[in-house]
């Protein structure tokens, strides 16, 4: 295929930028991919990159750590529905509907999904993929969206929320996650700790780099960030267990087999999996 067809915003194309295509198995996906161009978040990546040089494979492993977990849940309830909250542009709910063929996917973003739905399906997704526009921190309106599309509060679900929880009141997110909650359910919950919770050489920097992207995002409040105590009570309070935790050090020795960037230390982010 020649250049991409479809220019993509800054913020929407940064993730992406340091994701390594590798991390999507099958054709949906990429096809997907080579049909956007990300080139207006080279510049954001660059700013980002100057504060915290490994950033691109901290996304990389908490990417490949997401993608694990929910096929682990998914391997285990293959009829199950997944609905991935704040997608963007990310092809991993394409990419666990083609892996998946007897679970029911939802792609939930804010906004209208329409481009993503078309780009979907001329990258070959299935009918098994369903794209709802529905602000995550609005639980009512979420579980109404969700269900105008087809989602089954009576039938298991795995909620999938990567690179969300920065960004949601915490008080409406654990309220959101309380409306999709359902009996036999999971969740993949990716999060950043506090600095107070970043080990002390690496503190500075990632404090410099969550606040470099609250500026250009504009945003009026600091991103939400979680501890490790504060993500398991959210899994408690919902009647949940967490079944593992994994920090960067975990997830790099995962992906790679070794642990050359981390050298065993946590890094900021977190990948949890509950089930409910």
């Amino acid at each position: 295929m020649g250049t991409p067809a479809h220019d993509v915003s800054e913020t929407s194309a940064l993730v992406l930028l340091w994701t390594d295509r590798s991390l999507y198995g099958g054709r949906v996906a990429g096809e997907f991919l080579r049909r956007v161009n990300l080139g207006a978040g080279e510049r954001l990546k660059g700013e980002l990159e100057e504060l915290v040089g490994h950033v691109g494979e901290e996304v990389c492993n908490r990417k490949h750590a997401v993608r694990e977990l929910s096929s682990r849940f998914l391997a285990s309830s293959p009829d199950a529905q997944a609905v991935f909250l704040g997608a963007g542009l990310d092809p991993r709910p394409l990419e666990a509907a083609e892996s998946f063929p007897g679970a029911r996917v939802f792609d939930v973003d804010a906004g209208d999904r329409g481009a993503k739905a078309s780009l979907a399906e001329e990258s070959g997704a299935g009918g098994n993929v369903a794209f709802c526009g529905a602000d995550v921190g609005d639980p009512g309106a979420l579980s109404e969206e969700l269900a105008r599309a087809g989602w089954d509060r009576g039938r298991a679900t795995l909620v999938v929320a990567e690179g969300i929880t920065y960004y949601v009141d915490k008080g409406a997110f654990a309220r959101s996650l309380g409306a999709l909650r359902t009996p036999g359910g999971g969740l993949v919950l990716e999060y950043a700790v506090p600095d107070e919770d970043v080990e002390e050489g690496d503190r500075e920097a990632y404090a410099a780099f969550f606040a470099r992207l609250r500026e250009r995002l504009g945003l009026p409040w600091p991103l939400r960030r979680y501890s490790v105590r504060e993500a398991e009570a959210l899994v408690g309070g919902l009647g949940g267990r967490v079944e593992s935790t994994l920090g960067q050090g975990e997830m790099e020795k995962a992906r790679t087999g070794r642990l050359s960037t981390y050298g065993g230390r946590d890094g900021a982010v977190r990948v949890t999996l509950a089930r409910f």
